[in-house]
């Protein structure tokens, strides 16, 4: 129950949503009464001429088909910022929502990483329904500091994670490392999303060659103290993140506006750019798209 009315706070203060309630309630309800008894599946229009796939459980999709864009700030600077021409890697992929967006809407390459198995077809089939295969490099592994094995939880949806040890529903899962993966001398600008559940400092420790590169051109990081299992605080992956030249900023997608801020968030997301000039000349001149499920809205 409690979950619901947490589902229900979020759907009634999204930006993309808000006067819409009645709506957006009805959407929830009828998704919900549909999986009381089948174990229902969904395909959505959602931006421009990408589809999702929906399944019963699967927060990461329910999210865009209720209110549009769940993690409507970095979306949308994602959208306005990324070119055909660029790069996007995604670190921790999951059903692949953010690939979509990249590959299918934008039409850049995409290397993505999901190391849990279900998950992966899940992903492999929202790149399927969008026929962006070619566009997309899928890679079943998980990203750390050192190539090997870990275990991974495989049962809690969107939050599975690295596993200090083998307990109940764990998989051991292959490891690899950017640097081992992203060919640096690409003349293509990187994107890069990291949401790996706290693992997110030893993703970046794995990845010093990319980054001297300075080829990454932003990252969009999930930090909301969870690496502190790991043993690092959020501050402590601001700190290395800064050392390589980059700025937290904060995004009004309506308004396209670029805002420096002084940390990383305390919740969800935060983006890092090195150039704050670029990016507010990349969001100022990107063409709007439209999003079906928020109810057509353009942006």
């Amino acid at each position: 129950m409690l979950n619901i009315f947490k589902t229900i706070k979020f759907l009634y203060s999204h930006p993309l949503t808000k006067g819409k309630s009645f709506a957006v309630l009805v959407k929830f309800f009828s998704w919900q009464f549909s999986n009381l008894f089948l174990n229902s599946k969904k395909i959505f229009s959602w931006v421009n001429e990408s589809k999702l796939i929906m399944r019963k459980g699967e927060t990461s999709i329910t999210g865009n088909y209720y209110n549009g864009l769940m993690e409507y700030e970095d979306m949308m600077f994602l959208l306005h910022t990324i070119k055909q021409e660029d790069v996007f890697i995604d670190v921790g992929a999951n059903s692949g929502v953010y690939s979509v967006l990249a590959s299918k809407v934008v039409g850049s390459r995409v290397i993505a990483f999901e190391p849990i198995n279900e998950t992966f077809k899940r992903l492999l089939d929202n790149i399927n329904i969008n026929r962006v295969s070619h566009k997309v490099k899928a890679i079943s592994k998980g990203v750390g500091s050192k190539p090997g094995q870990l275990y991974f939880t495989n049962d809690h949806d969107t939050t599975n994670k690295v596993s200090n040890i083998n307990e109940e529903n764990t998989s051991i899962v292959s490891i690899t490392t950017l640097d081992n993966e992203i060919d640096i001398e690409t003349d293509a600008s990187l994107f890069l999303k990291i949401d790996v559940e706290g693992f997110e400092m030893e993703v970046l420790k794995g990845a010093k060659e990319l980054f001297n590169s300075g080829k990454v051109f932003l990252i969009i990081i999930e930090l909301n103290g969870s690496g502190e299992e790991f043993g690092y605080t959020d501050n402590d992956i601001h700190m290395l993140i800064s050392s390589y030249g980059f700025k937290p900023i904060s995004y009004n997608p309506k308004k396209r506006e670029v805002y420096e801020i002084n940390s990383p968030k305390e919740f969800g997301n935060t983006i890092y750019v090195k150039n704050v000039d670029q990016v507010i000349n990349l969001c100022m001149e990107a063409e709007s798209v439209l999003i079906h499920s928020a109810f057509n809205e353009v942006i």
